[in-house]
């Protein structure tokens, strides 16, 4: 039996899905960051050999009859934040030496989410991620136009980390009076960091704390931030909207630009057409504060004839494409069809 893989290495965690040649999940594994334009090759190697490592021990946990230890994956996609659009040759070569498999190809993240857009495969879309980072694409053909995705030191607006960053600004300002407490807000940001009222000073050394990348750790308090936000805390609901205005800033802009051949001219030049709109990464989920306030934004846009979360994880999507380039079409649909939990 032959078994491939797909990846989903991003700015948080990484992800590695393993499927055989007939279109059966064997197995999944999750590790630590793999972007490494931020985290740095070594972290990167470390979580994705983890994630390999850890697929394959799911797949012999549900039972597949083979010494996995000897097994070698015969091809594999790898979904990458640090690879741009179209340009994943430029990268193969690292996820090779990695991985150790020969057959590899590579692109960007928003790649496996164009891709699982719509039953026709790789169809005209707008395609938004927001996790660590945040970057949107407008994709047709073998064109895209860009907005966002600077990076956190100058325009990864409406990110984990830039809205974990706001976050921290407040807790900062509450902490000395520039700012009105709001004291359910202000103990839940400490708390996360395993703080308390009267540590606050020591906040800085939390954050930068070095079990993790300084990205990472920032990101991590917006899950916290996403929960006080569902349960009604304006200064949290307040965090989300703004980051829904930068989404909905890049969608505009994208589709003003949506005729252009290169994906950074900011003239506009608009080819008229219609997309769908996908909402992917960590802070798009059904119901949650961003994609609640995303939508309210753009539901009266009438060149957005839809607007989705992906039917399947990013990963799954990637093993897909796996399948896909290698010729296994039928595999690959059976792959995106599968429910896994």
């Amino acid at each position: 039996m032959r078994v491939f893989a797909g990846f989903d290495c991003g700015g948080t965690s990484t992800r590695c899905m393993l499927v055989s040649e007939e279109g059966k999940i064997l197995g999944l594994g999750k590790a630590g960051p793999a972007n490494y334009l931020y985290c740095g090759k070594e972290m990167a190697t470390e979580s994705i050999r983890d994630s390999i490592h850890l697929a394959w021990k799911e797949a012999e946990e549900k039972g597949l009859s083979m010494d996995v230890s000897k097994q070698k994956i015969d091809g594999m996609f790898i979904a990458s934040a640090a690879v741009e659009v179209f340009s994943g040759s430029g990268h193969a070569e690292f996820f090779r030496e990695v991985t150790g498999c020969e057959n590899v190809s590579c692109d960007s993240d928003i790649y496996p989410v164009w891709y699982g857009a719509s039953k026709e495969r790789f169809a005209p879309a707008i395609c938004t991620i927001a996790g660590t980072g945040a970057v949107t694409y407008l994709l047709h053909d073998r064109v895209f136009v860009k907005a966002s995705g600077w990076g956190p030191q100058i325009g990864d607006e409406g990110a984990g980390f830039d809205i974990g960053l706001r976050s921290l600004h407040l807790t900062t300002k509450m902490s000395d009076g520039r700012a009105p407490m709001d004291e359910e807000f202000y103990l839940a940001v400490l708390s996360h960091y395993g703080l308390t009222e009267d540590t606050c000073r020591r906040l800085w050394r939390a954050v930068n704390g070095k079990e993790e990348d300084y990205r990472t750790r920032v990101a991590s308090v917006t899950r916290v931030i996403d929960g006080l936000a569902s349960g009604g805390n304006q200064a949290a609901a307040e965090m989300f909207r703004e980051a829904a205005k930068e989404v909905e800033l890049c969608v505009r802009s994208v589709l003003r630009r949506s005729a252009n051949t290169d994906p950074y001219d900011w003239h506009d030049n608009d080819s008229g057409l219609s997309f769908s709109l996908v909402l992917a990464g960590g802070l798009f989920r059904e119901g949650s504060p961003l994609t609640i306030e995303v939508k309210k934004l753009l539901q009266d846009e009438p060149r957005i004839v839809n607007i989705s979360l992906p039917r399947v994880p990013a990963v799954q999507s990637a093993a897909s494409i796996a399948l896909y380039e290698a010729g296994l079409k039928e595999a690959a649909e059976a792959v995106m069809e599968e429910g896994y939990e």
